[in-house]
């Protein structure tokens, strides 16, 4: 939802679902900005986990955002 106003100029990459985590791992060694990573919290169990791991292991500065959806009362 980034990429439409009102928010237009907060999108510099897209990645489709799933590959924020491996993107921004992968770009983190040739940028200076900082970065933001949105999951879901089924991409998370997906294949969010192993983008969070491996942004650890590697020490690269990322902010993972995963949203949750409270159980019904």
């Amino acid at each position: 939802m980034f990429m439409f106003e009102p928010t237009k100029d907060l999108m510099h990459n897209y990645s489709g679902m799933g590959l924020g985590g491996g993107t921004g791992a992968g770009i983190d060694p040739f940028i200076t900005n900082k970065q933001v990573v949105f999951l879901g919290d089924s991409t998370f169990f997906h294949s969010g986990m192993l983008g969070i791991s491996n942004a650890l292991k590697q020490g690269q500065d990322i902010t993972y955002v995963i949203p949750t959806i409270p159980p019904p009362p």
